[in-house]
């Protein structure tokens, strides 16, 4: 008899889990739970000196922590506007909550970006410059971030001579013979000069840093090496016909390694 019991216990305990477990199709429309309190999800109040288009791009990246998509971030924006932000949505979402994510995000961005925003970017692109301290890369990014606020399509090439045309002085006046045409290789050819010059400032001060280098299996030290040896090769002094001229003799048909004039005593 206990054993029945046991038994019919058993049961109704596991018919209670199945009427209380979400089915498939409503276990895929919940996300994942995260903690909370290890996603910091931005604020948006509307202020003088907050950016509407900003703040969009922060929320959606701290969303995709949550593993929130676009319905569930458009049912749940409430909760992180506030101040003017807040009384705006209430008076234009009085009658219900917004369902589409992008028609939301029009809505929030003809409210409250400013009035010659799209000039205002046009002329932050315009006067965008490498940092005195600002690696490539980072350049690179900041970059290409603001392109794509201007035009989320802007042509490659485009983007590649306001890259150029933002470098540091001494990188946009090598990188700029190459003439690259993809934004990949534009970047990596500032950063193969930009490896280069750092390599050799570091072997002012200290010879050992120059062997180094010379030793170093880093890919991009190794490629620096071979693309200066290409460059300098092509500078390198020749004649019409193709022979090389010696710098310091001044005559054709060989080159100063093998001048016999070094030899000469006046």
């Amino acid at each position: 008899m206990s054993n029945q019991t046991l038994t019919v216990g058993v049961l109704l305990e596991l018919l209670e889990q199945l009427r209380t477990k979400p089915t498939t199709a409503e276990a895929a429309q919940l996300p994942p739970v995260v903690p909370k309190a290890q996603v910091e999800v931005p604020e948006f109040a509307a202020g003088p000196n907050e950016s509407v288009d900003k703040w969009i791009r922060e929320f959606v990246l701290a969303t995709r922590k949550l593993r929130w998509d676009d319905k569930h971030r458009a049912k749940n924006v409430d909760v992180y506007l506030t101040e003017t932000a807040l009384r705006w949505y209430n008076h234009r979402y009085h009658e219900a909550a917004p369902t589409d994510w992008e028609s939301f995000c029009a809505d929030i961005q003809t409210e409250f970006r400013p009035p010659n925003y799209e000039l205002q970017l046009q002329r932050r692109l315009n006067a965008c410059h490498q940092g005195r301290s600002e690696t490539v890369e980072a350049f690179a990014y900041r970059l290409q971030e603001l392109c794509d606020m201007v035009d989320t399509g802007m042509d490659e090439n485009l983007q590649i001579k306001y890259f150029i045309a933002g470098l540091q002085g001494y990188l946009a006046e090598r990188v700029f013979p190459h003439q690259p045409t993809d934004w990949n290789g534009a970047v990596r050819i500032a950063r193969l000069y930009e490896t280069g010059r750092k390599l050799n400032l570091e072997s002012v001060n200290t010879v050992n840093s120059h062997k180094s280098f010379r030793s170093s299996h880093s890919p991009i030290k190794a490629e620096y090496n071979e693309h200066k040896k290409r460059v300098e090769r092509s500078n390198s002094l020749r004649t019409a016909d193709n022979q090389p001229i010696c710098w310091k003799c001044k005559k054709p048909g060989h080159v100063a390694k093998f001048c016999r004039a070094k030899g000469q005593r006046s």
